[in-house]
């Protein structure tokens, strides 16, 4: 075996560099999940031949039998040097489809995705920056909550909140303190306006209130879907809500509802069923036109009142939390449209919780001693970010598209609140 070819196979990215330096504007937690991305993909494709204790490992580097491929400080001392970092052996002989090859038949090649091949070339190009697969000791995300002290609706618990058509965000119902309402709100270019819809939502019993219902926006069709398991779904186009009359109506309440980027139809997971009064673990899709309920393998355990979205760090929608009777969840399950997947982050938030995408990461808000404590997933694990608005319940939180940002609405602490927050989440 030469020594380039021994070098890819043992994916050893920091051999094929000249070290160059990380851009100003790049912060160390960037640089960090970057290298951890590197450790993962090594320690997967390279680690079965190039790692295991009591194993063989395949060729060696300067006399030494390369069975060390996750030593960094190894990997660097051993370093091979390009004239660019688009000539690095690793680069260009992953790119060609050569290495690595499958761990128990050397002689198959094993194509990588494109998106690991550019994830590597990125970080050549980043210096090959150390990593540390311990997620502990990521810092805090440097994001930060702001009042916008604008008046809008009325004080309110449990109201719907999603994305909106037109870069706004929209707001539905929620119980004031006379009781529940059916207003629709509209936030654009930072202000708050109630809306005149035509066709109001009629509901068969108002006071199931925001558990019998979900909200998120379909980004395919350019519209807000708002699922009841009585009355079906409606749409928000940005001047009216519409009612579409699918033929089965998944029976459930309490489920989280969002949007599958990768599907490009809405996502349904469990809730309450309304039919055998327990708790259902079942997957639904729906397009606007049917809903499609899934046969899979696997998925999470029967459970109301989870949260969910789609994740851009995973091009996933991640799933936490929720109960079922008296038992309260704090897993995280990722759902790429084929199978759920079960995550084993190395920090797990605890409570129930809400949350909503940014562009950048999916955040969660659950409500803490003081002040509600916010989650943002990165693709491998939750990280907390420091302070937040007061301890409440109830509250509503959505993406908005104009600032890249997560808007927060009201909620219920000791009375009803009518506050707007925001979160700088696009980092």
């Amino acid at each position: 075996m030469t020594r380039a070819l021994l070098l890819l196979c043992a994916c050893a990215a920091t051999l094929c560099t000249t070290l160059s330096q990380f851009s100003a504007q790049a912060s160390e937690k960037e640089k960090l999940e970057m290298a951890n991305k590197v450790y993962a993909l090594l320690k997967d494709k390279c680690y079965s031949c190039h790692g295991e204790a009591g194993k063989k490992a395949m060729g060696k580097v300067d006399g030494d039998p390369f069975s060390w491929v996750l030593d960094y400080d190894k990997l660097v001392a051993t370093k091979l040097l390009a004239p660019n970092d688009e000539e690095s052996e690793l680069y260009t002989l992953m790119k060609s489809g050569s290495m690595p090859r499958e761990a128990g038949n050397t002689r198959k090649r094993m194509k990588l995705p494109q998106e690991d091949i550019d994830l590597v070339l990125k970080w050549i190009k980043a210096g090959a920056p150390k990593w540390d697969p311990d997620a502990k000791s990521l810092p805090a995300p440097t994001v930060a909550w702001t009042d916008l002290k604008l008046k809008g609706p009325d004080a309110r618990t449990g109201a719907h909140m999603c994305e909106g058509p037109n870069n706004t965000v929209v707001l539905y119902g929620g119980k004031t303190a006379a009781g529940w309402v059916r207003e629709t709100w509209v936030f654009a270019d930072g202000a708050w306006s109630q809306a005149a819809p035509k066709t109001q939502i009629m509901f068969e019993n108002t006071a199931m209130g925001t558990n019998s219902r979900g909200m998120a926006y379909d980004r395919k069709r350019g519209v807000v879907v708002l699922f009841d398991m009585l009355i079906g779904p409606w749409v928000w186009d940005g001047k009216d809500w519409k009612q579409e009359k699918p033929d089965n109506n998944p029976a459930a309440s309490g489920h989280a509802f969002a949007y599958s980027e990768t599907l490009g139809a809405m996502v349904l997971f469990g809730g309450q069923s309304f039919e055998e009064d327990k708790d259902v673990n079942d997957t639904w899709t729906y397009d606007g036109k049917a809903w499609t309920k899934l046969t899979l393998a696997q998925a999470p355990e029967a459970r109301r009142n989870a949260a969910m979205a789609w994740s851009p760090a995973s091009k996933a929608l991640v799933l936490y939390g929720g109960k079922s009777g008296d038992k309260e969840f704090n897993d995280t399950w990722l759902f790429d449209g084929k199978e759920w997947k079960k995550q084993s982050p190395a920090t797990s938030p605890l409570g129930l919780g809400v949350m909503a995408s940014s562009i950048t990461s999916s955040v969660l808000v659950t409500s803490g001693t003081d002040a509600l404590n916010t989650w943002l997933w990165n693709g491998k694990d939750w990280q907390q970010a420091k302070g937040g608005p007061t301890k409440r319940s109830g509250f509503a939180l959505a993406f908005n598209p104009k600032s890249k940002g997560i808007l927060l609405f009201g909620g219920k602490a000791e009375s009803h609140l009518d506050d707007s927050w925001e979160l700088n989440a696009a980092r």
